[in-house]
């Protein structure tokens, strides 16, 4: 996240600040250690760190800064985008999201199965991009979710993230295990199925874990399918047909990514330019760092990656003379 904002700033020669999370400083200490053995004048690049909000308070709101970048929580982002109002800061927001997953081929569950799960699984689910709502045609729903649950039980170790076999380490904090743990149980209130996890693993006593969790049957009018948990459960909604799949993919505040697996592309690129998302993927997720990255709705503001990164750190200048 660091390096997206520190690459194009360098670029385009402005001077920055960097303000980093207080849950994950090691990550930005290397890196500010690499920029200290660069060749580059002192000054240039800056970090402040600390847990007080009173140092990003006083950063947002001081009108030496002409623009502000920040990625995290859209609560947060709203209390920025305020702040910056009175500076007339120039504001980028990379915020939350509620990301689909549309499978639209279920002639092999077997294969589909990983597909479906695993994206939504990455970084314990701490992801703003996150395949958190998968929708699968509901002639397979059932079928489909029974694959995915073996896939998690027999494949999805969870452990150590320092153990290269790990596939899910535990989530940043005690309080965030928590308001996941208030989600779940939101969850089996509204009705929906929880078809595996849900809990904490036994044999794990250090860390704040959490099993892979797999809700089915849900509805996307409940909270699990309506606000970013950012943990490692994902709720399977059914769909009868491409129109409510697309009706169900809009039908949220957010509006970061998507992806639609199907392997006839025409029919796939005619539904993604129809969801509105600032990024759709076709039979992948992944993030391209040269193309543009942001949301639409309450996703965010501003783009990263590539030319268009670039640009969010320039402004236009008109000179004019008479020849």
């Amino acid at each position: 996240v660091t390096a997206q904002k520190l690459g194009p700033a360098l670029a385009t020669g402005c001077t920055m600040v960097f303000k980093p999370s207080p849950y994950g400083p090691l990550i930005n200490l290397f890196l500010a250690e690499i920029v200290a053995e660069a060749d580059l004048p002192p000054g240039v690049v800056n970090w402040v760190t600390g847990q007080s909000n009173a140092i990003a308070e006083t950063l947002v709101s001081d009108p030496r800064i002409d623009k502000i970048s920040f990625t995290g929580s859209v609560e947060t982002g709203k209390k920025i985008l305020e702040a910056a109002a009175r500076t007339m800061a120039r504001v980028h927001l990379e915020l939350g999201g509620k990301s689909v997953a549309i499978h639209l081929d279920t002639d092999n569950l077997d294969m589909l199965a990983p597909q479906a799960a695993s994206p939504s699984f990455f970084h314990s689910g701490q992801g703003c991009a996150m395949s958190t709502r998968v929708l699968i045609p509901q002639a397979a729903h059932d079928a489909l979710v029974e694959k995915m649950v073996g896939f998690v039980q027999n494949v999805v170790k969870i452990g150590d993230p320092a153990d290269p076999s790990s596939f899910l380490g535990p989530v940043i904090r005690e309080e965030r295990r928590t308001k996941i743990e208030e989600y779940i149980a939101s969850g089996k209130q509204e009705g929906a199925t929880l078809a595996t996890g849900g809990g904490r693993p036994k044999d794990l006593k250090r860390g704040y874990f959490l099993e892979p969790t797999i809700f089915c049957n849900v509805s996307n009018s409940i909270r699990i399918a309506r606000e970013e948990i950012f943990g490692p459960v994902v709720a399977v909604i059914p769909f009868r047909d491409e129109e409510e799949a697309i009706r169900i993919a809009n039908d949220s505040t957010y509006g970061l990514g998507g992806s639609i697996h199907c392997r006839d592309t025409v029919r796939a690129l005619a539904m993604a330019k129809r969801i509105r998302t600032g990024v759709v993927w076709i039979n992948n997720g992944i993030n391209f760092l040269d193309a543009p990255f942001g949301g639409f709705k309450e996703s965010g503001i501003g783009r990263e990656g590539g030319k268009f990164g670039m640009e969010e750190y320039t402004e236009i200048q008109q000179i004019a003379w008479k020849t």
